[in-house]
């Protein structure tokens, strides 16, 4: 009643070690017949391009960020361009209102070339103000639109910077335990030709 047998099969799941990418082998977290959790380091590829890319990500968002202060003090210069050109029209269109006034009660008071120059000059300021205006929203259009298009822009590289610097370690996807990881630092590995192990 207790049967045995020479000839038995063990059944067990074989899982290949391979990165994400390809690269050279930077340090080996683990060796031959140790046991490892799923989510522990096996392995940390060379890593140097992906900071260079996380460093350059970072410093694009940071411009970008110091261009939105930039831009908020060209607005307020905008805005003092804007109020200055319209106290300068106010004032020029008064004198012009005023010439004009004398040249009604009596023609001879203010010459007719008075009354052409303060047109010209209420003209030419109408003209500097529709100028500050029209910087005044191309900076709020800058604010409001360009640059939070180019701070999602940055900060998407950003991520995607870390996204690519986070697969070069490569983590165990199950539990078990490692029994042909063959790697040592220096090694290359390749998701087509040369698995991790």
């Amino acid at each position: 009643y207790h049967p045995s047998t020479t000839n038995a099969i063990t059944l067990f799941r074989t899982v290949t070690i391979m990165p994400e990418g390809s690269g050279r082998v930077e340090e080996v977290f683990v060796g031959n017949n140790q046991s490892v959790s799923k989510g522990d380091r096996l392995f940390r590829l060379d890593s140097s391009s992906q900071e260079a890319a996380v460093a350059t990500a970072r410093s694009t968002l940071a411009e970008v960020l110091a261009e939105f202060s930039l831009a908020r003090a060209e607005q307020e210069k905008a805005e003092g361009a804007v109020s200055s050109a319209k106290s300068q029209l106010a004032q020029a269109e008064d004198d012009l209102s005023r010439a004009l006034k004398l040249a009604e009660k009596d023609a001879g008071a203010i010459s007719q070339r008075t009354i052409e120059v303060a047109k010209n000059k209420v003209a030419t300021i109408e003209g500097e103000l529709a100028s500050a205006v029209a910087n005044r929203d191309k900076i709020v259009a800058q604010i409001d639109t360009a640059l939070p298009a180019r701070q999602k822009t940055a900060e998407d590289s950003l991520q995607q910077a870390l996204v690519a610097l986070e697969k070069t370690v490569v983590y165990a996807k199950v539990s078990g335990r490692i029994t042909q990881l063959m790697l040592q630092p220096g090694d290359i590995v390749n998701q087509f030709i040369r698995p991790g192990g």
